[in-house]
């Protein structure tokens, strides 16, 4: 199975990905709402709450990596409010079905083989 990794790229940053239950119960409560996971822009780190399910810490995953891609390549500029939350809700789960479902596309985004 594999592992979370420590550290994740970003465009030009290098994320610390950490999983930690107190931290984000401690979160959960300073920020009034329930999450299973946050992108630390400043921090350049993401937490993921290591409670749930592996196809639920996946999909949070991917959801925070979304968030960090976002903010990398200034796309948050283009939403207003939180809709950039309901878009990474929606668009994460996909994400990580269609990598999930089709292992040779994965295969062929991630070769560095040229023709």
């Amino acid at each position: 199975m594999a592992e979370l990794p420590a550290k994740i790229e970003v465009g030009g940053y290098t994320y610390t990905c950490v999983e930690d239950a107190a931290e984000i119960l401690r979160m959960n409560a300073v920020i009034g709402i329930s999450f299973g996971g946050i992108c630390e822009f400043e921090n350049a780190r993401i937490l993921l709450n290591p409670s749930p399910a592996l196809s639920r810490r996946r999909v949070d995953m991917a959801h925070e990596c979304c968030h960090a891609i976002i903010n990398e390549r200034h796309l948050d500029t283009l939403f207003k409010d939180e809709t950039d939350e309901v878009f990474v809700k929606v668009f994460a789960p996909a994400l990580v079905e269609l990598l999930r479902r089709n292992p040779g596309l994965v295969a062929f985004l991630v070769s560095e083989a040229e023709e």
